[in-house]
């Protein structure tokens, strides 16, 4: 590995160090960043401390805790009211503006008019009350997070819960409404997606809208078990996977194909791992399963990558290409153990796409899932084949509501049987991937069907596995804790597959298909 660098055991200090429009010799501005604001914006999605996990080196800890802690002081005064009060419903920011340093008040947020772009602007304008929604889009931490994972500073957890406190409740005020109401349908219009008023957010911030959301949580709960983090975090997840199985994988609907961000949807798969790490739930795999057979099919482009943006059904190409899908493929395999991610985790890793250099992949802090991938999974995973496919799988319905599973144990290499089974069922045929256009609505993907629990631990290979159905878990009651069985099903025909994965994480094929009817 590479060392941090050459003077590993000097200190860290702000020697002029020139951020754009900042010096850090100011002891007041020790630690500031520019494009810091409600959001943390992009220099806040990157580890401070990778270098030294790496190499050591006292000076990029040191680097790494003042920035860090500079962070978490300040992300509570940023998100300063994120309080449920009905005399208050809108939290007024103390933003901090770039470049100059002022604090802006409500009073000048609310005199904004229009679209302001925060890109170009002092004053951002999404914090506008009425206007504009939180900036939802970027409400990522990395930096507190961090912080308090490896030292568990208090410092670091006040600000983490801040953010987290701001995804729990942009999420409830914008999506929940009133806060007596329970959670709402899911086939609910949500103020991101409001027709009537399409100036309060550009639709291609429609998906990582709930993806930081996600993360946020997610991470919120992973550092401090917050229940209340898990609870949205796992309505988020509930939404996400109605908008991919509404949608053929992606999260943004017919209205914006001609817009698709596939690194976007790429950090949905992202924000599912960081809730799967914690819960081990099996929605969480279909989130990244989900986005891994769009990808593969729809965006990616052998040898050519992913692009940024595209339009759905175009030509991948002619698109800039983004890092993000080189972070969510490798998480997706490591959770999945699909060989479709880990062929595009070796494509980013030997490319020369946007921020990822051939052969440098370590360079960037982005780049340590794929790196832990191709070091260390990869070889532990080896050359094992996942195993056989189960091909003679049959459903039996009985008289008295049961549903009986029936197949042979599969061949499984490097044990005498498989590790675990993965089931699913749906009211239509379940392949792979629909092709799109043509087979959405006439079949439904294989992580886009509902899941079953209490599959049973498989045989030795060639057994004969017998498993009655009776427990259901379908992705529309995913977080609610109600239990469904066959007999909450509604009559019509129904299909099964299975999946099996072996102990080194590899997943196989889908299985043939068996189906029952229910009168």
């Amino acid at each position: 590995m590479n060392g941090a660098g050459k003077a590993n055991d000097e200190h860290w200090y702000p020697h002029f160090t020139w951020d754009r429009n900042i010096y850090t010799a100011n002891w007041r501005t020790t630690g500031m960043k520019d494009q810091f604001n409600s959001g943390g914006m992009h220099p806040n999605y990157f580890s401070l401390f990778h270098k030294y996990l790496r190499g050591g080196g006292l000076k990029i800890w040191e680097r790494g805790e003042v920035y860090a802690k500079w962070a978490s002081e300040w992300i509570p005064w940023l998100l300063h009211d994120y309080s449920f009060s009905a005399e208050n419903p809108m939290p007024q920011h103390r933003i901090v503006g770039w470049g100059e340093k002022s604090l802006y008040t409500h009073r000048e947020a609310t005199e904004i008019k229009g679209w302001v772009n925060p890109y170009s602007t002092n004053i951002p304008g999404f914090t506008t009350p009425d206007k504009f929604h939180l900036d939802g889009e970027h409400l990522i931490h990395m930096w507190p997070f961090e912080w308090y994972y490896l030292t568990g500073s208090p410092i670091a957890r006040q600000g983490l819960m801040a953010t987290g406190n701001q995804a729990k409740y942009s999420t409830h005020k914008h999506f929940f409404g009133d806060i007596s109401e329970s959670p709402p349908s899911l086939d609910k219009l949500f103020y991101y997606d409001d027709k009537e008023h399409p100036e309060r957010i550009p639709p291609y911030f429609y998906t990582r809208v709930y993806a930081s959301h996600l993360l946020s949580t997610s991470w919120t709960y992973a550092a401090t078990g917050d229940e209340a983090s898990l609870f949205y975090a796992r309505w988020l997840a509930r939404r996400i996977l109605y908008l991919q199985r509404k949608n053929n994988g992606t999260l943004g609907d017919r209205d914006n194909w001609s817009r698709i961000p596939p690194w976007q949807e790429s950090e949905a798969a992202i924000a599912a791992y960081a809730l799967y790490r914690e819960t081990g739930d099996e929605e969480m795999l279909d989130i990244m399963g989900s986005w891994l057979e769009w990808a593969w099919r729809e965006a990616y482009e052998p040898g050519k990558g992913m692009p940024h943006r595209f339009k759905r059904g175009g030509d991948p190409r002619k698109y800039e290409h983004h890092w993000y899908p080189g972070v969510a493929a490798p998480l997706s395999y490591a959770a999945l153990g699909e060989r479709k991610a880990l062929k595009l985790t070796e494509e980013w890793a030997d490319s020369s796409l946007h921020n990822i250099h051939k052969g440098k992949l370590l360079r960037y802090p982005v780049g340590q899932s794929a790196a832990y991938v191709l070091t260390y999974l990869q070889e532990k995973r080896g050359d094992v084949a996942p195993p056989q496919t189960v091909t003679d799988l049959r459903a039996e319905y009985h008289e008295n509501g049961n549903v009986v599973l029936k197949w042979t144990a599969p061949h499984a290499e490097g044990g005498d049987s498989a590790a675990g089974y993965w089931i699913k069922y749906a009211g239509r045929p379940i392949v792979s991937q629909p092709d799109f256009p043509g087979e959405v609505g006439e079949k439904i993907g294989f992580y886009h069907a509902d899941n079953i629990r209490g599959e049973p631990a498989p045989m030795k290979e060639g057994g004969k596995e017998e498993f009655p159905v009776s427990r259901l878990a379908p992705h529309g009651a995913y977080g609610s804790g109600k239990e469904l069985g066959i007999e909450d099903l509604d009559p019509g025909k129904y299909y099964f597959v299975i999946k099996a994965w072996d102990e080194a994480g590899n997943l196989s094929g889908i299985s043939n298909s068996a189906s029952i009817t229910i009168r």
